[in-house]
């Protein structure tokens, strides 16, 4: 029988509080349990004998963990997130990351349609989650054909039927299953004897134990719309369960045993065309990225893969296999800034230090090729990706480390490279010529942007001061009209970290935009590099909607490369 995490029957309940915790945990390269714990506390979502806030974290404490029970609150929850492919683990099983399905639930305007489709991707086994067991089984999959083939589900039947099947991705042993239910129905004391026999074999015990296990689909299906509770225990289903049914059976089903069967060449199009047809679906619009999706799909087809694969790489796959064949898929698992702070307390309540600017940078189908001045800074980013193979992250930490000590005449002209690298007319300004304030220029005939770029020698984090002369950039260039731009057009700020949580970055960016109408934005090196680094990786131009009028702390996803 399947072990099912129990963080209650509140669904909308589990979905909020993700997207509440999101914000302080979404840019973290890497958090632990203790930090969901804290994520938790400072969003008041949990309590301890009584109290609320940082007294019901000194109230739960314990030196043994086990008896901790806001810890183990956090890790059930880290269990269940991460089986919907909203977290990862990242270098060990106790550390996480969020993955780029989990950015677009916390953000989704609605998120219940996503939901939906997490709910029919829950499969095991996974890489995802450390669960031993013998079953091969696609819960809501499974418990939705029983549920619709029989009209009503109880909950002992779930347990005896869909979360004690052996293989139910094969399609026989689901209607023997659901035939099995059928002739315990027809006899009197058939079911309980049933139980007891998981019961033995399992070593779950019956009653509120073995119950428990229930507890999150018997809450999901009535919350998804795919039953109702006509009487306790007891699950009917509805036209829009009829409906989910029938589509999960004609499906073509994939699960990780599948996935790794395929020859190499074949998992980079599954991976990327099903995570965007999955966010499709969940209500997220794919015009930006629909023809890189289809290019994807028909390689799959020629593959012999047609229609419509039932697959959700991020609750099937790891990170690791992930990154190995779609790179570009996990390029925005966290700022990975070790002296990054990214909030502060107000009140108690932790919020979000700097206003993130998300932008949804797709790789174009237009290749580029940098001028030669860029030559040996595309030679030294391709060695990265090279040594990194091909992982993007590992590469931008590669980078990070070798020039996290040098001062502004290597800094300023990297970084003019890597905006020229990334397809645009970016020069950088000589030194005592007073109409050229900005440290550099990206140059456009209607929209350029200055950009102060502060040196890890000059200050390890951007503060106050570069904002302060960002706005001064760009008050002096629209008086003088040294190049072309317009009042909206953002004025960049380029340094090796993003503020750290004692800086006044993010108020002085607010402040500014609501008393002059200027857009300053905020990029740390790590960003830029992942930009440059997908572009020559891609060896195409990246696409940035957006990225002339963008405001605050800039944080970008790149969708997949069009072949």
């Amino acid at each position: 029988m399947l072990r099912i995490p129990n963080p209650g029957s509140d669904i909308d309940g589990f979905i909020r509080i993700f997207r509440e915790i999101h914000p302080l945990l979404g840019d973290k390269p890497s958090f632990d349990i203790d930090d969901i714990s804290k994520a938790l506390v400072a969003t008041n979502n949990v309590t301890a004998q009584g109290a609320i806030g940082e007294e019901a974290l000194r109230r739960s404490t314990r030196k043994n963990r086990s008896l901790d029970p806001i810890y183990n609150q956090s890790k059930m929850y880290s269990e269940l997130y991460r089986s919907h492919g909203w977290i990862h683990s990242t270098d060990s099983s106790l550390k996480f990351c969020v993955t780029v399905l989990g950015h677009h639930m916390a953000t989704a305007v609605d998120p219940r349609p996503l939901m939906k489709e997490c709910l029919l991707g829950l499969a095991f086994p996974n890489e995802v989650l450390n669960i031993k067991g013998d079953q091969i089984v696609r819960l809501f999959g499974t418990i939705l054909q029983s549920i619709a083939a029989l009209s009503e589900l109880s909950r002992d039947e779930m347990i005896a039927g869909p979360m004690s099947i052996a293989d139910d991705s094969q399609r026989e042993l689901v209607d023997t299953m659901i035939e099995d239910l059928k002739r315990l129905r027809a006899r009197k004391g058939a079911l309980g004897r049933r139980l007891d026999s998981i019961s033995r074999k399992r070593k779950i015990k019956r009653g509120s134990t073995m119950g428990n296990y229930t507890r999150y689909p018997m809450a999901a299906l009535p919350w998804a719309g795919w039953a109702t509770k006509p009487r306790p225990g007891v699950l009917r289903v509805t036209d829009e369960g009829l409906k989910a049914a029938r589509r999960v059976r004609a499906l073509q089903d994939f699960r990780v045993a599948d996935f790794h069967s395929l020859p190499d060449h074949a998992k980079r199009p599954l991976i990327v065309s099903t995570s965007y047809r999955m966010l499709e679906r969940g209500g997220f619009d794919l015009e930006t990225m629909g023809s890189s999706v289809v290019q994807e799909e028909a390689a799959l087809y020629e593959l012999g893969i047609r229609g419509e694969p039932m697959f959700s790489p991020f609750q099937q796959l790891s990170r690791n296999t992930i990154a190995m064949h779609a790179p570009e898929m996990v390029l925005t698992e966290g700022i990975d800034a070790a002296s990054v702070e990214e909030t502060r307390a107000i009140g108690g309540v932790a919020v979000p230090r700097v206003t993130p600017f998300s932008m949804l940078v797709q790789v174009g189908a237009v290749g580029f090729v940098a001028p030669d001045r860029t030559k040996e800074t595309v030679k030294i980013l391709r060695e990265a990706l090279a040594k990194a193979k091909g992982i993007i992250p590992v590469a931008v930490e590669k980078l990070a480390k070798r020039f996290e000590q040098v001062n502004k005449d290597v800094f300023y002209p990297l970084v003019t490279d890597l905006f020229t690298v990334l397809g645009f007319e970016c020069c950088l300004s000589r030194a005592g010529v007073n109409y050229a304030r900005a440290d550099a220029m990206i140059v456009d005939r209607e929209a350029s942007i200055p950009i102060e770029i502060k040196s890890p020698g000059e200050e390890r984090e951007i503060s106050v001061k570069g904002v302060r002369q960002a706005l001064e950039n760009k008050i002096i260039l629209l008086a003088r009209k040294a190049h072309n731009t317009q009042a909206e057009t953002t004025s960049l700020v380029i340094g090796f970290n993003p503020p750290n949580e004692r800086s006044e970055v993010n108020e002085l960016l607010e402040d500014i935009h609501r008393t002059f109408g200027v857009n300053i934005a905020v990029m740390d090196f790590r960003t830029l590099l992942c930009l440059a680094l997908q572009s020559v990786l891609a060896d195409r131009r990246v696409v940035m909607p957006g990225f002339q009028t963008m405001k605050g702390l800039v944080r970008v996803e790149v969708t997949p490369a069009n072949h």
